[in-house]
């Protein structure tokens, strides 16, 4: 008699019971105060019984006929070989790791929350979005980087921007102006390179990157589109403008 494969829980049963079952007995909503988004919880409730699928309810209620109590109530019952599945796996002590943790409950999501001012030390002298940062970073262990020197920060504005390196004009102009006035320079900087041509062909390409954009068919025969070109040009010009 060939032995039955192993049934894995988090691979195979739990991607199963997410599907079927925890729309009802999720974290979300709870029919009959029942959850079953981990073993656990399942145990503890008594719908499973580790090793004894013919005690365990989660298994008669997925397998039974009766439509007044199969689950899934409604949609497509469990197929024979999903049903197999759970069975097997009960069979096999209903194994699963000793970490597992709950679903978490969608409606406690950031993006659900009201919006509110955050409050800002008054100690703290800083970029107001630096705070945040910093916060994050102590939180992971981590510290804020040295600052970046005036060459290092003009190169990185010009790459983020142009994806082009600066000039050794650009660089020393610079240097120059962020002695004088640093935020000016910055902002200064930042306009320019905004309201240059480079702009708009360097964003640009990825949006056209996205589409799949050729001047040319490429491959074998490597003609050129001859209509291609008024869309890069509007992709570009839009991003400028």
């Amino acid at each position: 008699m060939r032995a039955q494969s192993s049934v894995d829980y988090v691979d195979q049963i739990k991607p199963l019971l997410a599907r079927k079952c925890l729309p009802c007995h999720g974290a979300l909503k709870q029919e009959a105060d029942l959850r079953l988004d981990t073993a656990n919880s399942m145990i503890r409730a008594g719908v499973i019984v580790p090793m004894k699928p013919e005690q365990s309810e989660l298994f008669q209620r997925i397998k039974t006929e009766d439509l007044s109590s199969r689950m899934p109530p409604e949609g497509e019952p469990l197929s024979a070989a999903e049903s197999l599945l759970i069975e097997t796996w009960i069979k096999q002590d209903a194994e699963h790791p000793t970490d597992e943790q709950p679903q978490a409950d969608p409606s406690q999501h950031w993006s659900f929350q009201p919006i509110a001012q955050p409050v800002i030390p008054d100690s703290f002298t800083g970029n107001p979005i630096d705070y945040f940062i910093g916060r994050g970073l102590t939180t992971s262990g981590l510290t804020m980087s040295e600052p970046a020197s005036s060459v290092d920060l003009c190169r990185r504005i010009h790459l983020d921007l142009h994806g082009l390196p600066p000039t050794r004009v650009e660089v020393e102009t610079f240097i120059a102006g962020m002695k004088q006035d640093a935020v000016t320079t910055i902002v200064e900087k930042v306009r320019t390179l905004l309201d240059s041509p480079r702009y708009g062909e360097r964003w640009g390409q990825h949006w056209l990157d996205i589409v799949r954009y050729a001047d040319t068919h490429g491959f074998e025969v490597n003609t050129p589109r001859e209509n291609a070109w008024p869309y890069r040009d509007f992709v570009i010009r839009s991003f400028n403008e």
